[in-house]
């Protein structure tokens, strides 16, 4: 999996080169074209596809709010039950930069379910085509209603589908789970009370709706969107547990990990903080720290961090807190490469995949913010003004006080003196 993150990064400055127009839709040749409603439905669907990877390239491939000339494309009930009433991009928008709307697009076919309702299938390739040699990265099936006037709109399979899954309100957040699950009630309750202490102490006054997906796996939650296949599925043998955070939609899809995972919580309270810049991975810390990752809490990350730097003691965290880079002749360097230099870039990891190293080290920030000056100096961290690690180094200095040359004694000295 890490090898796909370097290289999917690699990618970002070709994809962001290239021209906004999409390629042209190949269509399957075992589609019937000819029945009365093919052309409407397929010229709505490559419309909605021109115009969204439009807007969508503007923001890097990276929409958080669902652009209002796209709404035309969406069913009444759509607009109304989702802020972001396009799932599909809402469900990847989940995992970062959302660039299925600009890849190659092949046309499985079109399906009418009943009176009313057809289904279109697509399936999108990976971009550059030849380097990822036809590997699919999306393939998703699209509910289309036909109108009382004829026309056709868009909707989400997850709309219709919540009627054959169980529904439980408690406080802000309604899940979402299968018939025979057994809600477990009492951590419910308890993701209750976090969210309260959260809220009063980091001064967020969240009191939006959540609405939370349980499932067993992501690949059974996909499918509720009507995703069939997605990149980030199926890459590792050791994925047991999985949750995202749709911001766009204020949603949290749980996939094994069951009714409490505040991690994914926090990560929509801290979406509604109007900041103009933000350092994702110190995000990512304040989540681990209080909400805890992969079912296991804040304590278990930190002692997993002290046994990695111990066995790593070449690791300099006052170079990156993030990984290092080989260069051509395999020297090992922290920081950023020179500007036209060969170099193959490597982040921290847990070999045994129990711990997201880089999630605990900015999670070990936030705890020495904690015992500095509790929720208000892990907020001034979060405001503090960072785009990259570099700055994020420059915040750690004017909130913290501690030097970046200082950095990788000081968290090391903090971890093994407290835990």
């Amino acid at each position: 999996m890490k090898k796909l993150y370097v290289l999917l990064i690699g990618l970002l400055v070709s994809i962001s080169a290239i021209a906004q127009k999409r390629p042209q839709t190949i269509i399957s040749p075992f589609v019937d074209t000819t029945f009365s409603g093919f052309k409407e439905i397929y010229q709505l669907w490559e419309s909605y596809l021109d115009e969204l990877n439009h807007y969508s390239a503007r923001q890097s491939y990276i929409l958080n709010n669902f652009p209002d000339p796209l709404q035309k494309y969406w069913d009444q009930k759509e607009l109304e039950l989702y802020d972001f009433p396009d799932l599909f991009y809402s469900f990847k928008r989940g995992y970062g930069n959302v660039f299925y709307p600009m890849e190659k697009q092949y046309l499985l076919g079109i399906v009418k379910r009943d009176e009313y309702l057809f289904e279109l299938r697509s399936m999108f390739i990976f971009y550059p085509e030849e380097v990822w040699k036809g590997i699919p990265s999306y393939i998703i099936t699209v509910p289309v209603k036909q109108q009382t006037d004829g026309g056709f709109k868009l909707t989400n399979a997850f709309t219709s589908h919540k009627s054959k899954l169980q529904t439980k309100r408690l406080g802000l957040i309604r899940y979402y789970f299968d018939r025979d699950y057994e809600f477990n009630t009492e951590k419910a309750l308890a993701m209750q009370t976090k969210i309260q202490a959260f809220n009063e102490g980091f001064g967020i006054f969240f009191n939006d709706s959540i609405t939370y997906i349980l499932s067993d796996n992501m690949t059974v939650a996909a499918e509720w969107f009507g995703v069939q296949h997605f990149d980030m599925d199926f890459l590792s043998g050791l994925s047991y547990y999985e949750a995202r955070a749709l911001k766009t939609n204020n949603m949290v899809v749980s996939g094994g990990i069951g009714e409490d995972h505040f991690h994914e919580i926090i990560h929509l309270m801290l979406a509604k903080v109007n900041i103009s810049s933000m350092y994702h991975w110190y995000e990512e810390g304040i989540a681990t720290y209080f909400g805890g990752s992969l079912t296991h809490e804040y304590p278990f990350h930190i002692r997993r961090l002290k046994t990695y730097l111990h066995e790593n003691t070449w690791i300099d965290l006052s170079g990156s807190l993030t990984g290092y880079y080989y260069d051509e002749n395999n020297g090992i360097h922290f920081g950023n490469p020179p500007e036209g230099t060969s170099y193959n870039r490597q982040y921290f990891n847990d070999k045994e995949m129990k711990s997201n190293i880089i999630y605990a080290i900015h999670a070990a920030i936030v705890d020495i913010a904690f015992k500095q000056g509790e929720y208000a100096t892990v907020k001034d961290l979060f405001l503090c003004k960072a785009d990259n690690e570099d700055q994020f180094y420059n915040c750690i200095e004017e909130v913290l006080k501690i030097k970046r040359a200082d950095v990788n004694t000081y968290l090391r000295n903090f971890i093994n003196e407290n835990y």
